[in-house]
């Protein structure tokens, strides 16, 4: 019986490395850069001196054949930001936001384009549960860069419960309550059940309460039928 469990611990330790590998590679860091004026005073007058660059940044991960990145749709709010894709390896790419659902979902798709302008197809992009096959007691793997200081970082938790909802940007939302600890860094990754797929965006947390944490839930028909409608 003892040598039973060993057996199907490792082959359950398999699955997760399994897992892991997949899922690394399709995961991308966004950098949204903006120009802002900037004025230097002096005591007659203000004096434009030029232009900065503001940076800020978020992270998301290739789906739908590698032809898109989702993230969440406050990292790419901005109309007027460039934004640059960093996919595994570092190689850095023009991307551009082509859907969002900021008042909904929170739920954002870019476009990404090599350095000839071309659109890029990423090899590495993950599948979406095609339904919600999850229910409390689930085990879900977390991934992200805790502190934007340690990348490709995985993760095992619990499904807390599904179907909650509160107030998030004064808009009612529905998530995944796991008890995962989504540091700084680690929103906005892929939440993942024991399939290899998809099953939410890590999102928030509740002030002071590390390990009751919310994932936007995501579904495959859903995305197929916004790919369909970019298709157009």
């Amino acid at each position: 019986t003892q040598i039973t469990q060993a057996s199907n611990l490792q082959q359950f330790s398999t699955e997760l490395v399994d897992i892991s590998a997949k899922i690394n590679p399709a995961l991308v860091s966004i950098v949204a850069k903006q120009d802002i004026d900037f004025y230097e005073a002096n005591p007659w007058y203000l004096m434009h001196n030029g232009t900065k660059k503001q940076l800020s940044g978020g992270s998301g991960f290739f789906v739908l054949g590698g032809k898109y990145v989702l993230t969440s749709a406050h990292v790419v709010e901005s109309p007027s930001s460039e934004y640059i894709v960093v996919v595994s390896g570092g190689r850095k790419l023009d991307a551009k936001m082509v859907w969002s659902d900021a008042s909904g979902s929170d739920l954002a798709l870019l476009q990404v384009y090599d350095e000839g302008h071309n659109l890029y197809v990423h090899d590495a992009f993950l599948d979406i549960a095609s339904h919600n096959n999850i229910h409390p007691g689930s085990v879900v793997l977390a991934f992200g860069n805790p502190f934007l200081s340690f990348p490709n970082t995985t993760s095992m938790w619990i499904v807390s419960a599904i179907d909650q909802t509160f107030t998030m940007n004064n808009s009612s939302k529905r998530f995944i309550q796991t008890d995962a600890t989504i540091h700084p860094g680690s929103s906005w990754w892929p939440l993942v059940g024991l399939d290899g797929r998809v099953v939410g965006i890590n999102t928030a947390i509740i002030d002071m309460t590390p390990w009751i944490s919310f994932a936007t839930p995501v579904l495959q028909k859903e995305l197929i039928k916004i790919e369909q409608s970019l298709d157009k």
